[in-house]
């Protein structure tokens, strides 16, 4: 905003705030922005945990099934909005336990991404970790 506070919305309700006098050089614009999901794995039984991610779906399985993030977009140094650019730049710790999908455009959802997975799995001959 004009104070230089950072401010994050979501349904048009202030869910994050970042008071400007908490940085000395006031970051006046962001250098990238990151959406996705996360899990807690402390390797407690030397492999990959069992928490599942989302719905527990891999992101492959689209939206209907997996977790998802809709409706990305970003504001300008003017303030415009708009949507997230194609072609992000997708990372994942564990393919065989969780994965993301970046989407094209749609209608309904807008620029959006899947993300989710159902951890280690006992019964998979591919969970070689």
């Amino acid at each position: 905003n004009d104070d230089g506070n950072w401010e994050l919305f979501f349904d048009n309700n202030l869910i994050g705030f970042w008071p400007s006098n908490n940085y000395p050089d006031k970051f006046p614009s962001a250098t990238g922005v990151e959406w996705g999901g996360e899990i807690v794995n402390e390797w407690r039984s030397r492999r990959h945990t069992t928490t599942q991610m989302g719905s527990g779906y891999f992101a492959r399985e689209g939206i209907g099934r997996a977790a998802y993030i809709s409706n990305m977009r970003l504001f300008d140094e003017n303030m415009n909005l708009y949507n997230a650019p194609n072609g992000l730049k997708v990372t994942m710790t564990n393919s065989k336990c969780y994965d993301v999908m970046d989407w094209p455009y749609h209608n309904q959802y807008g620029r959006y991404i899947t993300i989710g997975g159902p951890g280690y799995d006992k019964k998979s001959v591919l969970d070689r970790l």
